[in-house]
């Protein structure tokens, strides 16, 4: 169990959350409440909510308003789509006269490879609409890195940590206010390419 991929990564996280502790608690109870003692000086740590700025920012916000208009368009087309299935089914299966087996063969083999081009169509535009939106978040995370750089040269900040990563902190640590006022200053909207 000692050697398995799992209890690596578990064990990989555990010494990284308590190397945080360990280092918030020494900035807690170590002086500054933001340095610590280092051989060159201090050491100056930042934290970052980056989920926070996923959503709250105004470029995040008008991302996923692209998205909840285009996922509307979307489900209107497959309903479209599914109705024009329907029918075709329906007329295949309409007649005067009772179909040959193989006559019903063709029919339901025409439908079939109708139903399969239309999955295929979806699959394709759900795959476009997906790496279009990730393309959008990537510029965004993008845009927020070098605020949050900008920000922690401007401050002296010498690490930027993670909220996630950090269990407990001085709010005096926290940049995320500051640098979502800046990124939503910078960048208000983000236009999806689709």
């Amino acid at each position: 169990m000692k050697n398995s991929p799992v209890f690596a990564v578990s064990m990989k996280k555990t010494v990284l959350h308590m190397l945080a502790v360990l280092v918030c608690v020494g900035l807690l109870f170590g002086g500054t409440p933001a340095a610590a003692e280092t051989k060159e000086g201090h050491l100056t740590i930042g934290i970052v909510d980056m989920d926070l700025l996923m959503q709250k920012s105004s470029a995040a916000k008008h991302v996923r308003s692209q998205i909840d208009k285009k996922r509307s368009a979307y489900q209107g087309e497959l309903k479209a789509l599914d109705q024009k299935l329907a029918a075709t089914k329906q007329d295949l299966m309409k007649g005067d006269t009772k179909p040959t087996p193989e006559d019903l063969k063709k029919k339901q083999s025409i439908f079939y490879e109708k139903v399969v081009e239309a999955q295929k169509k979806t699959q394709t535009e759900q795959r476009a609409m997906d790496a279009a939106v990730e393309r959008s978040l990537n510029e965004l995370r993008k845009k927020t890195a070098l605020i949050i750089r900008d920000v922690a040269k401007e401050r002296k900040i010498d690490v930027v940590l993670s909220h996630q990563a950090v269990i407990i902190a001085a709010s005096a640590f926290d940049i995320t206010d500051e640098v979502l006022v800046r990124l939503d200053k910078d960048m208000k909207t983000l236009p999806i390419k689709w």
